[in-house]
């Protein structure tokens, strides 16, 4: 089986809470790719989930000795080291959405972000963790629900989703992966408008497909846009 199918199989497992399978298919992805920092992650998470915390504790231990900066693993090390020494706390199980992340051709894409947020506002958000999509004028945000940078969808895709958001696309979107420096989301169409009913929302390379995108020189005027998001209204 392809690492790909494996990997969204395993996120699938995690995101239903189908635990025991998630450490099966992590544990085979480790054993295609040892270096695969994710697979261990989510297999030391799935340990975490099923009462298992010494191999929880020795597999992100595992994390470090490859990425000593992992910001995911070092998280999860501090929290283990917090129940240990709180044995009265009990660990608090994470739900996921019951949405599929298995990706639908033209509903739905997996997207890495440009323009990544700090390391320190990425290490305090998960996998799984839904997250908002705000359009401006050039391009998408992506932020947490307090409305904290993650992330830009790049800028090809993102003229395209303010296109067909501005004509009543609706869209969701998740966290799939995370790191210091990289965020991957998911993005899922969840309404398409009637005007836009042949339209995908992510045609693939080979397919053609027509949209209206506004004029560059409206977008661009004179030259690129140097303002910071916050200086943005």
């Amino acid at each position: 089986m392809s690492s790909n199918s494996l990997t969204n199989q395993a996120l699938q497992a995690a995101y239903s809470g189908d635990w025991n399978t998630a450490i099966d298919l992590n544990q085979q992805l480790i054993n295609q790719d040892p270096d695969n920092l994710e697979a261990h992650n989510r297999l030391a998470k799935s340990y975490l989930e099923t009462n298992q915390p010494q191999k929880a504790y020795q597999t992100y231990q595992q994390v470090l000795k490859q990425d000593t900066y992992n910001t995911i693993a070092q998280k999860n090390l501090k929290r283990l080291e917090h129940y240990a020494q709180h044995p009265d706390i009990n660990h608090q199980a994470v739900n996921y959405p019951t949405v599929s992340f298995i990706e639908e051709p033209g509903i739905s894409k997996t997207v890495q972000l440009t323009c990544p947020g700090e390391p320190s506002i990425l290490a305090k958000v998960d996998a799984g963790d839904q997250v908002l999509i705000t359009p401006h004028k050039r391009y998408i945000c992506i932020t947490t629900e307090h409305k904290i940078h993650l992330g830009r969808i790049p800028e090809d895709l993102s003229l395209r989703l303010v296109n067909l958001i501005n004509g009543g696309n609706q869209y969701q979107a998740w966290i799939k992966s995370v790191d210091s420096q990289c965020v991957k989301i998911f993005i899922k169409e969840t309404h398409r408008a009637p005007q836009f009913k042949d339209i995908p929302s992510f045609p693939n390379s080979n397919q053609v497909s027509y949209l209206a995108f506004t004029d560059p020189s409206s977008v661009y005027e004179d030259r690129p846009d140097t303002t910071s998001i916050d200086e943005e209204e």
